[in-house]
């Protein structure tokens, strides 16, 4: 018994007669005669009525027996071309802070869409506490979090401590090094990347004088377009956010707060979805490297 007999058995029986079947599967009414006789020889039996004057086949008892058969077919044949399908393309489910989506890893998550197309990336973005969650229940293959909470049965990995410099929108040259005083405050687009910066930043700029506060850092490079309009944001973030601006970036010349990036992985991952795990990290281990080398 053959794949195309039983497509033209459930052809003629779906479209009514030989001739509309031949016409919807693009292939001739002998070819179709010719499958259903060598399918009905194969089982025995014979599958449709065949009597002059009928506009439409019908089908004989053993074809109406045959046609739950023939459906039952259909459908686990479906399933099986979706499991091929699966096993070409490695999916997995990846979820972030939005700075890290939009920012740290999109040229990371080009990269990947554009020359590793057997990869599908299933991206989120949440605050850490939300992402944290979304592991816990099993909705995420990785996470990427700035926030380190307890859990059990989650793998939590430092990737890095990063330090924050100033981006500033300007057309002059900025010494390699700058100081607090030299940062006007009134300029300031202000977005708070943990608590210990926050407290160090009103030490050093008291009484909150930025002209803007963000929720997210994404946001910072849409209000960059002052001369003299500047932030502090992690370094790994400042290619994403020059490019297509004018703007330059500089090291504090005092010690400020680190910002840490954490990589949450299931302890028992799901063994479909193993291999393209492994990859992913290793590509983010080598990509986060070379950003931290700036």
């Amino acid at each position: 018994m053959e794949k195309e007999q039983i497509e033209a058995f459930l052809a003629v029986v779906n479209h009514g007669t030989i001739s509309s079947a031949a016409n919807n599967t693009y292939t001739t009414q002998g070819s179709i005669s010719k499958r259903i006789s060598a399918l009905e020889k194969e089982i025995g039996v014979p599958l449709f009525i065949r009597n002059k004057g009928l506009r439409k086949v019908e089908l004989t008892s053993y074809g109406k027996c045959f046609l739950d058969i023939a459906r039952k077919w259909e459908a686990l044949n479906r399933e099986f071309e979706a499991v091929k399908f699966t096993n070409v393309i490695q999916e997995i489910s990846i979820g972030a802070t939005d700075l890290v989506n939009r920012i740290t890893l999109k040229d990371l998550y080009r990269n990947i869409i554009t020359n590793h197309p057997s990869y599908r990336l299933d991206l989120h973005s949440h605050h850490s506490p939300q992402i944290y969650k979304m592991m816990e229940s099993h909705d995420l293959d990785l996470g990427f979090v700035n926030l380190l909470l307890p859990v059990s049965n989650i793998i939590v990995r430092k990737l890095f401590d990063e330090e924050l410099v100033v981006l500033m929108k300007t057309n002059a040259n900025l010494p390699k090094y700058v100081s607090c005083r030299d940062l006007d405050p009134t300029k300031e687009i202000f977005s708070r990347w943990n608590d210990e910066f926050e407290i160090w930043h009103e030490q050093s700029w008291p009484h909150r004088q930025y002209r803007i506060r963000v929720g997210t850092g994404s946001m910072i490079s849409d209000y960059l377009d002052e001369e003299g309009f500047w932030t502090i944001a992690p370094i790994t973030c400042i290619p994403g956010m020059i490019r297509n601006k004018d703007l330059k970036f500089a090291r504090l010349n005092i010690e400020t707060p680190k910002r840490s990036l954490y990589i949450l992985e299931q302890k028992r991952p799901r063994q479909s979805r193993v291999e393209s795990i492994d990859f992913i990290k290793n590509k983010i281990d080598a990509y986060l490297q070379q950003q931290l080398n700036i």
